[in-house]
C-alpha cells in the first residue's frame, strides 16, 4: 500500500494483502440555531466546484488568519485486524507500513514493535463485523453534541479536534501535535472539565457539552485576554487559547483560593515554547484575585507594555495559516520517503488517484521550473523524481490534493514507491571520509570548511605551562515550535497569492517562482504571524509543493504538516563534535587554542555553512588568545 522495496542489503519481508481504502462520505453539520464562532472564515476568488460544497464557507474579506517515522522504518505493506472492543477499535486506525499505526486521517499515533500495540496483539481484517452502532470499527460514525450552547451534528473524524476545526470551522483550539495530546493547544471544556480534544473520540463527545473560547461570555473572554496581554503572558500566541481556557477552568473551580503552585501544576499539561511560564502564572494570579491590569502598548525604550495584538492572539481569533478558510479550497498531503538513502525506481499513484475526493497527485514530473530550491545553495528538491535518490526521510515524493484533509492523507498513504535501498550516511566523520556522495546529484560530503590561524600555535603550546585537551559533543536540537508548518496558495488572474508562516517571505517568493518557472512579480507572499520558528522555518517546507498545486489546478490549496511530518522535514540545529585544546601560562593567562569542529548539516545546505562559520568565529569566546588555529567543517549526511 505504501511502498515497495528492493533492498540490496536485507531480503524484503513478506507482505499480506493491502487493506481496503477508507472513503466514507463527509457529513455536513447541522444546528438548530447559529453556531457561535470566531471570525475565522474567509472568501477569496476561486473556481466553483461540486466538491467544494462539502465545506461551509461564508462571504467576507480574505482572512489573515498536520506519519512518527524514522530512518529505520520498513516499507512493506501489512494487513492488520481489529475486532470491536480491541485497542485499535477504540482508536480508528489504518496500517500503511509495517510497524506503523496511523489514525483515520493518516497521522501517526503509535509505533508497533513485534506486532503488538501496548502489549496487545493487533491486526486488521477489512471484513471485521460492524460495531453495535452500525459503523465499522475502522470508520467512526459521527456524533451529536452541544457546542457553545448550540446542538450540532458532525460526520466521521478521528477525534473531536478534527471535527471542530475541519467541519465546524471552530479554530481557537489549535492543532500542535494531534493525536498525541502532548502540547495542550487544543484544550476544550467537555461537560465543564478541561480536556485535550485531539484525545477525545467522537464516541466520547457524543451527547456531551463542549465549550471552546468562542462560547465563553464576551466580557469574560476579554477580561482573560487583557490579563494575558498586560502581563506579557504570550508571544506567538499559538498555545495561549488552550492555556487561557485552562485558566478559566481553574479560576471557576478555585476562585481567589487558586494558588500559584496549584496553577503551575495544572499548567504542566501545556507547552509554551517562547514565553516561559512565569508571566503566565502572573496572569493567572491576577485573574484569580480579580485584579484588572490596564492594557497599554509600550511608549518607549525600557517601558513596560502589552503585547501587540495580544488580546486577539490570546483568544485565538488572530489566524495562523491553518486557521484560514477560503472558498473552493483544496487540501494537500505529502508522501514522504520511507528511506533516508534509496534510489527511486517507480512511483505509482494509481491507487491514490482512485480514492473518491482526490483531485490530483503531483510528482516531480509536474514541476515546470526548477526542481531544486535553497537559501544559499539550490540543492533541496521539492520532489524526488523517478530515477532520483532520496537523501533523508523528509524528502517529498508526491503531493496528494483532495477535497478535504482526511481524504488527502488517506490517499497519500496509498502512493506506492519502489526503492533500491542504499546504506545511509549517519556519521558525519564517516561521510566526510567517504568518496561516495551522501546526497543525490552532489559530489563529496563536505558542505563547507571555515578556518583561520593567528600566530605560531605549535610554538605557543610548546612554551605553555598548562595544556588541556577535551572533546565536546552537542546533540541535534529540534526547534520545537508549536505550530506545524502550513501554507495556503490562492491563484487569481494569472497571479498567485501565498500565505506563509516562514521566516523569509522574499525567499519564499523567489523560490516558488523558480519552481513554477514564472517571474517573481507574478507571486505575492504574505507573512502570516507564525506559532514559533526559532530558525526552523527559514527554509521552505511545503510552500513550493502547495504553490505548484494551486498554480496547476487554478484553485486554492492548503497544506499543513502533521507534527511528525514537521519533525521529519525541517532542518535541525546542528550536532557538532568539538576537539578543543587550550593552553595557558603559570598565571592562568590563555596563550594558545586549537579547535577542530565537525558539524552534521544533514543532506541539504540550508544555512549549515553559516552555522559552522559562526562556530569557528566564536571559538575563542570573549577572550584574547595570542595563537589560534580553528577549523570548522559542515558535513553532508542523510540525517
Amino acid at each position: 500500500m505504501a511502498s515497495t522495496c528492493v533492498d540490496t542489503r536485507v531480503a524484503p519481508a513478506s507482505t499480506a494483502a493491502a487493506m481496503a481504502s477508507l472513503s466514507a462520505p463527509r457529513e455536513r453539520w447541522s444546528t438548530s440555531k447559529e453556531l457561535p464562532k470566531g471570525p475565522n472564515s474567509a472568501s477569496m476568488p476561486a473556481a466553483a466546484s461540486a466538491s467544494s460544497a462539502a465545506r461551509t464557507c461564508r462571504p467576507g474579506a480574505p482572512s489573515t488568519k498536520g506519519s512518527m517515522v524514522n530512518s529505520t522504518r520498513t516499507c512493506t505493506p501489512q494487513t492488520i485486524t481489529t475486532a470491536p472492543g480491541s485497542v485499535a477499535a477504540r482508536s480508528p486506525t489504518v496500517w500503511s507500513e509495517t510497524g506503523q499505526e496511523t489514525d483515520f486521517n493518516g497521522l501517526l499515533t503509535r509505533r508497533i514493535q513485534s506486532g503488538t500495540l501496548d502489549g496487545v496483539s493487533v491486526t486488521h481484517d477489512p471484513a471485521a463485523p460492524e460495531t453495535s452502532s452500525g459503523a465499522s470499527s475502522m470508520r467512526p460514525s459521527g456524533a451529536s453534541f452541544v457546542l457553545n450552547g448550540a446542538p450540532v451534528e458532525v460526520g466521521a473524524h478521528p477525534h473531536l479536534l478534527a471535527a471542530l476545526r475541519e467541519e465546524l470551522d471552530v479554530t481557537s483550539p489549535k492543532d500542535g501535535c494531534s493525536p498525541s495530546g502532548q502540547c495542550g493547544c487544543c484544550l476544550v471544556l467537555l461537560d465543564g472539565k478541561p480536556v485535550v480534544s485531539c484525545q477525545v473520540g467522537l464516541d466520547r463527545a457524543d451527547g456531551k457539552d463542549v465549550v471552546t473560547l468562542e462560547g465563553v461570555d464576551e466580557e469574560e473572554r476579554n477580561r482573560y485576554a487583557r490579563a494575558f496581554a498586560a502581563t506579557g503572558a504570550l508571544q506567538c500566541g499559538f498555545c495561549t487559547p488552550g492555556i487561557l481556557l485552562r485558566t478559566k477552568a481553574l479560576v471557576d473551580k478555585h476562585g481567589p483560593a487558586l494558588t500559584r503552585d496549584k496553577a503551575a501544576r495544572h499548567l504542566g499539561g501545556h507547552l509554551c515554547r517562547c514565553t516561559g511560564y512565569l508571566k503566565i502564572l502572573d496572569a493567572v494570579q491576577d485573574l484569580a484575585a480579580g485584579v484588572e491590569t490596564a492594557v497599554a502598548l509600550p511608549r518607549g525604550v525600557g517601558q513596560r507594555g502589552a503585547r501587540y495584538e495580544g488580546e486577539s492572539l490570546g483568544l485565538g481569533t488572530k489566524d495562523f495559516v491553518d486557521d484560514m478558510r477560503v472558498d473552493g479550497m483544496l487540501h494537500g498531503a505529502v508522501h514522504l520517503s520511507a528511506h533516508a538513502r534509496a534510489d527511486v525506481l517507480a512511483i505509482d499513484t494509481t491507487a491514490a488517484e482512485a480514492l473518491p475526493g482526490v483531485v490530483r497527485v503531483l510528482t516531480a514530473a509536474d514541476v515546470p521550473g526548477d526542481l531544486k530550491v535553497g537559501l544559499i545553495h539550490k540543492d533541496w528538491p521539492v520532489f524526488i523524481p523517478v530515477g532520483g535518490r532520496t537523501s533523508y526521510v523528509g524528502d517529498v515524493l508526491a503531493l496528494v490534493v483532495a477535497d478535504d484533509r482526511g481524504t488527502a492523507r488517506r490517499a497519500a498513504a496509498l502512493v506506492d514507491v519502489t526503492y533500491d535501498v542504499l546504506e545511509p550516511f549517519t556519521d558525519a566523520a564517516v561521510a566526510v571520509a567517504s568518496g561516495d556522495p551522501a546526497v543525490w546529484g552532489l559530489d563529496g560530503n563536505v558542505l563547507s570548511r571555515s578556518a583561520y590561524v593567528r600566530g605560531d600555535v605549535d610554538e605557543a603550546f610548546a612554551g605553555s605551562v598548562h595544556v588541556v585537551r577535551e572533546r565536546f559533543v552537542t546533540q541535534r536540537v529540534e526547534h520545537a515550535f508549536l505550530e506545524p508548518e502550513s501554507t495556503l496558495a490562492v491563484p487569481a488572474e494569472g497571479r498567485l497569492q501565498i500565505y506563509s508562516g516562514g521566516q523569509g517571505v522574499w525567499d519564499d517568493r523567489d523560490q516558488c517562482a523558480a519552481v513554477l518557472g514564472v517571474a517573481p512579480d507574478r507571486i505575492e507572499v504574505t507573512l502570516v504571524s507564525n506559532g514559533g520558528a526559532f530558525g526552523g522555518k527559514e527554509d521552505m517546507s511545503n510552500q513550493g509543493q502547495t504553490a505548484l498545486a494551486a498554480w496547476l489546478l487554478g484553485r486554492p490549496v492548503k497544506t499543513t504538516f502533521s507534527r511528525e511530518e514537521s519533525l521529519l522535514v525541517h532542518a535541525k540545529r546542528h550536532p557538532i563534535t568539538i576537539d578543543l585544546e587550550l593552553a595557558c601560562d603559570a598565571d592562568g593567562a590563555l596563550t594558545a587554542m586549537r579547535a577542530r569542529m565537525l558539524g552534521d548539516s544533514g543532506p541539504y545546505a540550508s544555512v549549515g555553512m553559516k552555522v559552522l562559520e559562526r562556530a569557528a568565529g566564536h571559538a575563542c569566546g570573549p577572550y584574547v588568545v595570542p595563537a589560534v588555529d580553528v577549523e570548522a567543517v559542515a558535513a553532508r549526511t542523510n540525517n
